[in-house]
């Protein structure tokens, strides 16, 4: 763990000033699950780029990054309605059943534990929120760019990236009380799941 916060954040600058056009797209894409009273969480949102574009049609979105320099850049930008914490999905600071959507991009496949994270998520979203994620899959297909991500994780010049398949990484998502939404694989060189699950809403508590 301390080693890859390192490592990210080392790469907080760059991040800050690269394009956000996947970001766009990823926001555009989550679009329908939004709307302006939605209460958001950004799980892994970096130096913030997909957080506020977020706080553009939600009425709050929160950051949360463990690498600090990460959060630092992202602060920079916060508007009235954002907010960016340096921890991870146990934060002290987010609270049970107050999430209305979370979403996690380009971070699960660097997750030892996603079982772990589907809970924590699970815990976190009220009643009929989504948990929305965009993962790379490297282990749909075998190219030289999914070879040289594994050679680098395995030299820890790049933070180790575990080997998902789109039906491995939704069997480690799914939890009891969730129902699958959305499950979009797309990609050449390496095949990436846009995947929706949906938090039940218990009947016996409305």
């Amino acid at each position: 763990m301390t080693d890859n916060i390192k490592f990210w954040n080392k790469q907080a600058d760059r991040f800050s000033k690269s394009g956000n056009n996947e970001s766009k797209k990823l926001v555009e894409k989550s679009s329908e699950y939004l709307t302006s009273k939605t209460n958001l969480l950004d799980f892994a949102c970096g130096t913030g780029q997909s957080t506020i574009l977020f706080a553009d049609v939600v009425q709050f979105a929160t950051g949360l990054d463990y690498s600090d320099e990460m959060i630092r850049l992202a602060t920079k930008n916060k508007k009235e309605n954002t907010n960016f914490i340096t921890g991870s999905l146990d934060h002290d600071m987010l609270q049970e059943n107050s999430f209305d959507v979370i979403v996690a991009f380009n971070v699960l496949h660097l997750i030892a534990d996603l079982e772990l994270v589907s809970e924590q998520v699970y815990k976190l979203l009220k009643p009929g929120g989504y948990f929305v994620s965009y993962s790379p899959c490297i282990t749909e297909k075998k190219t030289l760019t999914v070879k040289l991500i594994k050679i680098l994780g395995k030299l820890k010049i790049f933070p180790k990236v575990y080997p998902l398949t789109s039906e491995m990484l939704i069997n480690k998502l799914m939890l009891k009380g969730y129902t699958k939404v959305l499950s979009d694989i797309k990609g050449k060189t390496i095949r990436n799941n846009f995947l929706v699950l949906k938090k039940e809403v218990d009947d016996d508590k409305e």
